[in-house]
């Protein structure tokens, strides 16, 4: 179907679309030209969200015609750390729309609300966010980005688990949206862009990556990196505070933050991509060093019981030195050393869980007690060959005094 044989019809609640049976049920609010609505199977209760695109993009066949192919391709993320672009309608209906899976659960600034102190515990952020790294790696190897990464893309559903939300769709959606708008933007946040996707160009890998360490950034100091003044000049110019220097300016305690991490995030927000961490799993395994491990173990996990009823209570979790995990999210781990076992702890890798090593005192005492010993043993060895020195002499000296004796008789 031609897109000048569509009709654009304003969506009730209750419309029934075409072949598959949604019922909307009511408007979401959506940062794209076009409406988003939350949809239901009543026969499954099943629900989902239909994206209509913008009478702009619709009329033009070109944008509309590259809109299909390329949603057809993001639908093709088969990864459940993702939120699914399920598929396109486009014939046989008055407006061609897309379906895409709805996702319960709180983003994780909202949760960090719910806490006392507004701070989620690093380790639970850890224990979270090591898988969606992973995935992000692998769709970043099929050519498949995110490209609108925010605190806001991170939900935590009711099985205390992270998914992400928006991966790819929503940027397409946006791009498009200001192309059929000659450049009239959408509602999208920059806080989290790179300079990159600032000048325009088509979201990266390395774009994820950095909006990846804005997130994290936010997530622990509250803030994103740039918060006020010429954000766009700031991003493409000025060096962020790291993110010790943040939490000081803001009153909080500096040292919660271990350097490792600090600096991990500092060279992800650098402004040239060549300067950052090529793969999220490479900027993982270095933000959680071992100069982590002391503030890791220092640091008692959220207490999830607080926050919206929407959300599960933690499942307590068997914790083994093999397979770490922390309540409320799986830890595999990100990079095996060479030759280790699926599932076995890399030597370099800090884990919360692996025994503190021993003070110095300890390990003196032992070399001590050792050293002491082998004295003792080297002594008695000693006294023992002089013993039997002696009594081999005098034996000898009876015997020349007896044979003496009879000789002379």
């Amino acid at each position: 179907m031609g897109s000048n044989s569509y009709q654009w019809r304003d969506p009730n609640v209750g419309t029934i679309l075409q072949p598959d049976g949604w019922v909307l049920s009511r408007r979401i609010s959506a940062r794209t030209s076009g409406q988003q609505w939350l949809a239901s199977d009543e026969s499954s209760g099943t629900e989902v969200i239909i994206y209509f695109p913008s009478p702009a993009m619709v009329k033009d066949e070109v944008l509309l015609d590259e809109w299909i192919r390329r949603s057809i391709r993001i639908g093709k993320e088969s990864s459940p750390v993702f939120q699914r672009l399920l598929g396109v309608v486009s014939s046989g209906v008055e407006w061609p729309f897309a379906v895409i899976q709805s996702i319960e659960g709180l983003d994780l600034n909202h949760f960090r609300l719910s806490l006392e102190n507004r701070m989620i515990p690093l380790s639970q952020l850890k224990g979270w966010l090591a898988p969606v790294c992973q995935a992000l790696d692998k769709a970043h190897v099929e050519k498949r980005v995110h490209g609108s990464f925010s605190p806001e893309s991170l939900v935590l559903n009711k099985e205390g688990e992270i998914r992400v939300r928006y991966h790819g769709w929503l940027a397409l959606f946006r791009e498009l949206e200001q192309r059929a708008e000659q450049g009239v933007s959408s509602a999208m946040p920059v806080a989290y862009q790179s300079p990159q996707q600032l000048d325009g160009r088509l979201a990266r890998s390395s774009d994820d990556i950095y909006s990846f360490a804005a997130t994290l950034f936010e997530l622990v100091s509250s803030q994103p990196p740039f918060v006020s003044g010429d954000i766009l000049h700031q991003i493409r110019q000025v060096d962020a505070d790291s993110l010790q220097e943040r939490l000081e300016a803001l009153g909080e305690d500096p040292a919660r933050v271990p350097d490792s991490l600090a600096a991990a995030v500092c060279r992800c927000l650098s402004k040239k991509p060549a300067k950052r961490f090529q793969t999220l799993t490479a900027f993982w395994k270095a933000a959680w060093s071992q100069k982590a491990v002391k503030s890791e173990l220092s640091e008692p996990l959220a207490d999830m019981t607080k926050e919206s009823e929407a959300i599960a209570p933690p499942k307590p979790v068997p914790v083994t030195r093999s397979q770490p995990k922390l309540p409320m999210a799986k830890i595999p781990n990100i990079v095996p050393d060479a030759g280790a076992e699926e599932g076995e702890i890399p030597a370099d890798e800090a884990s919360p869980y692996l025994p503190v090593p021993k003070s110095m005192n300890e390990k003196r005492f032992g070399v001590v007690f050792l050293l002491t010993v082998l004295v003792v043993m080297v002594a008695v060895g000693f006294l023992v060959d002089r013993y039997r020195d002696i009594n081999a002499v005098g034996d000898s000296s009876e015997v020349e005094a007896v044979s003496y004796t009879h000789l002379r008789a």
